[in-house]
């Protein structure tokens, strides 16, 4: 997602760090094969992907769209505006953030293209924020070290990953979790999205998408 449309919500993630109450916070909870179904996910919709747009994906099922939206008049502008101004839509309708799905990238392309009205979808997104709890970036760091133990035992490959990496860890030792997409993703694929949670989505969304009637 381009820095222009999320930068509200960034801001409010990086003050922050928030997770849904559901999502299995528990380490030890982090199951290893759906880790790999995830992982092979990106590299098969995503093959230029670099490491911080993998990490990106599994902290988004962690910390979703972000704590508050301290703007709403504002987030609505930027999403009105992207619509406005973006052509190219590439990605999936739908797909979910990491290994819980708890949340889902939901691609602009659905308003644009008339199969969910912008109402509803703004509503869903603005309403995502809600039902999460603190979750420290201690145990969001111990749980990344899980996704990138499985990165490295399968032997995965990212550009420029060493550097990502290390910068991803330094980030997580200071305490903070928020990482954008890299240029390089952003130069290979036109993605425009927002975070919606599993249920909102499930509920209300996808029933429109299905019938294609907003």
């Amino acid at each position: 997602m381009k820095r222009l449309s999320f930068i509200v919500i960034l801001m409010s993630v990086l003050c922050f760090g928030v997770a849904r109450a559901d999502v299995g916070n528990n380490p030890a909870q982090a199951d290893t094969v759906k880790i790999n179904r995830a992982l092979e996910f990106m590299r098969e919709n995503y093959p230029e992907a670099q490491y911080a747009d993998v990490y990106k994906n599994f902290m988004q099922d962690y910390f979703g769209p972000g704590h508050i939206l301290a703007d709403t008049a504002a987030a609505g502008r930027y999403l009105r505006r992207e619509l406005r101004e973006t052509e190219r839509f590439d990605g999936k309708p739908y797909e979910p953030t990491g290994f819980n799905g708890n949340f889902f990238r939901v691609n602009l392309s659905l308003i644009k293209g008339g199969r969910i009205g912008y109402d509803d979808y703004f509503s869903a997104f603005t309403r995502s924020v809600s039902g999460i709890v603190p979750l420290s970036v201690e145990t969001w760091k111990a749980i990344w070290e899980i996704i990138d133990g499985q990165i490295l035992e399968k032997g995965y490959d990212y550009p420029d990953m060493r550097a990502d990496r290390e910068r991803i860890f330094r980030q997580l030792n200071g305490g903070d979790p928020v990482v954008h997409h890299s240029k390089r993703f952003n130069d290979n694929y036109s993605v425009h999205y927002r975070i919606i949670s599993r249920e909102i989505f499930e509920k209300e969304l996808l029933p429109l998408i299905e019938t294609g009637k907003p």
